[in-house]
Formats: C-alpha cells, sequence, structure tokens
C-alpha cells in the first residue's frame, strides 16, 4: 500500500466535493392570469439543498471540508447561524456559490420545540376542533407502505408511494412520454387480459354448476381459450369503460384520480380501481413527493402531559405566541380568515367565525401599526400535517388563560367593540378636566394623528404601485384608479381616489426629474427612455418654419457660427426679461 495518496484521492476523501446530495426541485410557481406576489428572497417551503455545517475549530479557520475554504466575512461574521447550502460548487469561473442557510435552520429548531406528531392530512370539510375525524399517525403500520413494502399486498393496507405517475399532475409532454414508455409494454397487458378473461370464465362455469348441482372438482384451474373468446371478450370490455378501466389502473399501478366533480362524465369516461391511497387528500392534489412526515417529527402521539415544575402536570400542552401576520378580511370566502404564523410556521386562524369578535385579541379584525413588532395572542398547537406540495398545514386553538399565567403571559389587549354595542350615547367631557378647551384639544390631536397615519398609508402605497405597475400606469388620474382597483383591495373609494391621486402626482414628477423614494434603476430607465426618444420632425429643420428662418438670440448664433453652422438661417431676436409682480401671501396680506 503506497504511502501517499494522490490529488485525487485525497480530494474524495476529504473534500464534500462528490458528497453533497442532489438539489430537489424547486415549488412550482401558481399559474394566475393576474400578478403573483412573490420574493426572491423568501424562505421556501422545504429546502432543496442540503445544509452544511462544520465544527468550532474549523470553523474558525474558514474549512467547511470543501476544495477551499469560506470567507470569514460572509460566514461567521454576518450571521449569528453559520450554517451554509452550496448553490454551486467550484463551478467553470472557479467559483463556489453559497448563502446562510439559517432560514430553515431556525425554522426546523422552532420546529421541534412544538413537539407535535405528523398525521395524515384529512379534508372532511369539518374542522378538527369541532370532531372533524381521526388523526391517524404517518407511522401506522397499516399506512405506512410504498409499492415495495411486503404490508401493502394486504387487502387493508394503504400506501402513499406507486409505482406509476399521477396523470392529473402532468403537461402534454409529460403524458405523451409515458404513453409512448407503456406501449412497449401491451403484450405485458394483454397476457394479463388473456388470463383476467380465463378466470372469469373459470367463475361463470363453478357458478353455473353450483346453481346445476354437478361436481366442482373438474371446475379449479383456468383452461386455455382461443383466440376467438379473447378477442370477443376483448370487444366487450372497451364498450364497458367501468370494467376496463379499473383492470388499466391495476396494471399501471396509478395513483388515485381527482373524483369526478359530476355524476354524469362516468357516461363517457372510463373508472379507476378502489383506492389504495392512505388519504383521499392524495387523489385531489397527488400522491406526497416524500414521507409523510418528511422528517420533521417521529412521533406517533401527542398523547402526552406536560409537567409543570411548581403546578404539577398539566391538562393542556404548553402555549405559543402567534403573531397576526393579516388581519381578517371583510369579503367572503376562505379568505376572509385571519393569517398567523406560529415558530416560523403560517397558519390560519380556524376559531373565528364572525368578522368582529368581542372577546377576541387584539388585532385579528384590524390592523395596528402601533404595537411593537406586530400584534400577537397565545395558542396551543393542535395537529401538522404535510401536503403534497411539501408545506406544512398546522392546526392552532386558541389558549386559556390558566395556561397563559402558568408561563407568564401578559394579558393580551381586547378587541375593541362595534360602533353597534356602544349604542346611541353620547360622550361629555370630564369635569375635573381645567377647561373646555382642553378637552377640545385633545380630540384635535387624535384628529390630526389619524389624518398623519392616513397621509403616510397614501404615499406608501402609491410608491409600491409605482415600482410594481410603472409601465401601466400613466399621467391620467381615470386611468390609474382604474389600475388601483384591479391590482389591489383598498378599503375605500376615498382613499382608492387618494391613492390614484398621489400615484398621478408621482408619475408627472418623474417625467421632470428625480423623485425622492422612487428607485434609482426606474428613474434612470425613464431618463433612458427620454434620452432615445427621436421626434419626427427636427428642430432644426428650417422648412418646417413659416420665414424658413430659426428665431435664436445673438448668444445662440454666436456659438453656431464657432461650431460651424454658419449656412443655417438664422434670425436674431432679443430676449426679454419679463419681472413678475410680487404674488400675495398664501393666506392673506402682501411680501
Amino acid at each position: 500500500m503506497a504511502a501517499r495518496f494522490s490529488p485525487t484521492s485525497n480530494l474524495l476523501r476529504k473534500s464534500r466535493l462528490f458528497a453533497l446530495p442532489p438539489t430537489l426541485a424547486p415549488p412550482p410557481q401558481a399559474v394566475s392570469s393576474g400578478p403573483i406576489a412573490e420574493s426572491d428572497t423568501a424562505t421556501l417551503p422545504y429546502p432543496i439543498r442540503a445544509a452544511i455545517v462544520t465544527p468550532d475549530s474549523s470553523l474558525a479557520r474558514g474549512d467547511w471540508g470543501l476544495k477551499r475554504p469560506l470567507p470569514a466575512k460572509s460566514t461567521i461574521q454576518s450571521s449569528s447561524t453559520p450554517v451554509v447550502r452550496i448553490n454551486a460548487l467550484d463551478t467553470f469561473e472557479h467559483i463556489t456559490d453559497f448563502e446562510s442557510a439559517g432560514d430553515h435552520i431556525k425554522t426546523l429548531a422552532k420546529w421541534q420545540e412544538l413537539n407535535l406528531p405528523i398525521v395524515l392530512p384529512k379534508d372532511t370539510g369539518v374542522a378538527a376542533q369541532m370532531g372533524g375525524g381521526r388523526r391517524e399517525s404517518v407511522f401506522e403500520s397499516k399506512i405506512d407502505n410504498t409499492h415495495e413494502s411486503i404490508k401493502s399486498e394486504s387487502p387493508d393496507s394503504k400506501r402513499f408511494r406507486f409505482r406509476g405517475p399521477w396523470l392529473a399532475g402532468q403537461t402534454n409532454f409529460e403524458f405523451d412520454r409515458y404513453l409512448a414508455s407503456v406501449r412497449r409494454r401491451k403484450p405485458e397487458f394483454m397476457m394479463k387480459l388473456r388470463k383476467l378473461v380465463a378466470e372469469g370464465k373459470l367463475a361463470d362455469a363453478r357458478r353455473k354448476a353450483r346453481e346445476e348441482g354437478k361436481n366442482l372438482d373438474d371446475l379449479q384451474k383456468p383452461q386455455e381459450i382461443s383466440d376467438e373468446e379473447f378477442y370477443t371478450a376483448l370487444r366487450s370490455l372497451r364498450a364497458d369503460p367501468m370494467a376496463l378501466g379499473p383492470i388499466i389502473s391495476k396494471f399501471l399501478d396509478l395513483p388515485p384520480a381527482p373524483q369526478k366533480p359530476n355524476h354524469r362524465i362516468h357516461l363517457s369516461s372510463w373508472s379507476s380501481a378502489p383506492s389504495e391511497a392512505s388519504s383521499s387528500v392524495y387523489g385531489r392534489q397527488g400522491p406526497p413527493k416524500t414521507h409523510p412526515s418528511a422528517g420533521l417529527s417521529y412521533l406517533r402521539t401527542g398523547a402526552q402531559i406536560d409537567n409543570h415544575p411548581v403546578v404539577g402536570p398539566q391538562k393542556f400542552s404548553r402555549p405559543f405566541q402567534a403573531r397576526i401576520l393579516r388581519p381578517k378580511r371583510r369579503f367572503r370566502g376562505t379568505a376572509y380568515k385571519a393569517v398567523v404564523a406560529v415558530g416560523g410556521i403560517v397558519a390560519e386562524d380556524v376559531n373565528s367565525h364572525a368578522f368582529r369578535e368581542q372577546n377576541g385579541p387584539g388585532g385579528i379584525s384590524d390592523f395596528d401599526p402601533d404595537v411593537p413588532g406586530g400584534s400577537k395572542y397565545w395558542v396551543h398547537p393542535v395537529s401538522a400535517s404535510i401536503t403534497s406540495e411539501g408545506k406544512i398545514s398546522l392546526s392552532t386553538n386558541r389558549a386559556a388563560d390558566t395556561p397563559k399565567a402558568l408561563y407568564g403571559a401578559l394579558p393580551e389587549p381586547a378587541e375593541p367593540l362595534a360602533d353597534y354595542v356602544h349604542g346611541p350615547q353620547r360622550t361629555y367631557a370630564e369635569l375635573t378636566s381645567t377647561s373646555g378647551a382642553e378637552a377640545g384639544r385633545d380630540g384635535n390631536v387624535h384628529e390630526i394623528f389619524d389624518l398623519i397615519r392616513e397621509k403616510r398609508t397614501v404615499k406608501k402605497s402609491a410608491k409600491v404601485i409605482i415600482e410594481r405597475y410603472y409601465p401601466k400606469l400613466t399621467l391620467d388620474f381615470e386611468t390609474n384608479k382604474r389600475i388601483c382597483d384591479e391590482i389591489a383591495i383598498i378599503a375605500s373609494k376615498r382613499l382608492r381616489n387618494k391613492i390614484a391621486g398621489y400615484t398621478t402626482h408621482l408619475m408627472k414628477r418623474i417625467q421632470r426629474g428625480p423623485v425622492r423614494g422612487i428607485s434609482f434603476k426606474l428613474q434612470e430607465e425613464e431618463r433612458e427612455r427620454k434620452d432615445q426618444y427621436v421626434p419626427e420632425i427636427s428642430a432644426l429643420d428650417v422648412s418646417q418654419t413659416e420665414s424658413g428662418q430659426l428665431d435664436v438670440d445673438a448668444d445662440t448664433k454666436d456659438l453656431l457660427k464657432s461650431l460651424g453652422f454658419d449656412t443655417l438661417k438664422v434670425n436674431v431676436v432679443p430676449v426679454t426679461q419679463q419681472q413678475s409682480d410680487n404674488r400675495p401671501r398664501r393666506f392673506g396680506g402682501a411680501r
């Protein structure tokens, strides 16, 4: 054995150049005819590249097990979580493209604190809090199976993985390619059909002999059938899609297809085999791309008791704070629910059924900009499941006062009562105040602050609209008002008109020069567009003027002469300066 290794073998032994797993496919983008709000820097629903960590002894040297060390300025000095993911390793330009993987690492650490088991996704139409079906763990022996598992052969077992693709999720190109591969299995399928036809013929013969009281000893094995009998049975199967469909689906081992939206469709379509999927959701959204647990949790049940160090065992688990990302909306549908974040996971607040709650947490119905860090309230995580797209679906309940008090939670600000609850009662100033003018001044101060807040909202919204939809906007107020209605949901027409008016004002200012608050890139593109503008009629074309000459002043004539434009016909016009009168002040009086 050689005492020294070659450079290639040493690289393979010590480097992660060939040890990194392949990159997963990113989540597909939503297909929509309208604008889609997305961000290039947002955290993906699931990691597509492996996260790399290195011990502290190697971290100080920048040694991550790669071909070259990574700079400390981009790793330990710029992030409190020194974990990286490699986008491109030692490219043709000798560059290693990497970035921080702290987003998914932090999310995983927060998730593990919730201590939740992963259950199968179910959509029974009834919430889990109202008893909407039993939640089964993804690790149950009868459902934790694939097409290669031995237990999947039993009649009552379910599985989440199939040999065939989910046809409802394929594109036209993918479906045509799959058809080309299926055509090669035609001889195998014809042998399967011949065997099924022979077994069906044997079953009919046994039934007929049983009805006539004959001996069944000679009818134990199916006999060979002729080609004429086989093609006759094949024609009858083709005429009955309800009989041929399950045979094809079982032969190709296809996942369950989505349910038919109409009971009349079966008259002109084929039926699939009985579903063997572990969840009915997999038939509508497709089978999961990974294990139903996604490796987030290996707990089989949530039947655990939290033991408090002071008061002992508790009925409820530990509550967690949920940050309100979006309050309720006023229109109907599933989008009216509030959106919250629990441990880095976005979920819907399914506990509210009315838009305005009398005892709900503050900020659940209306956005409150005065709360530092956003409005929050305490919740109990109930269950979690992984969708077919790899996203986490989290269900929560609002926490009671007792478990919140054990963990030092302060009383949450209650949702303000609606106006109709107070009634038509009048409000009087306190008698202890020094004067009525002071009370009136306090009311004016609150009104001024409301106007300032609304003014900031109008300006900020107008700038965001210009940044995102600048090519569509014009200098016309009515056009911009119509665009604001199409791209945004604005609370009132008055606020819509203010935003559209300020947007039109900013568009006119951009035409004249730089505007504060608008990106430099957008204004540079507008300036380049103006520089590249070529008029239809040149300003130096004397044939377009009535006198056949250009009206210039004496300085311009000397400039043209110095530039060599002596042949240009010009007419010198004296420049007169007009002094404007002093304008009166805005509120009366003269300067």
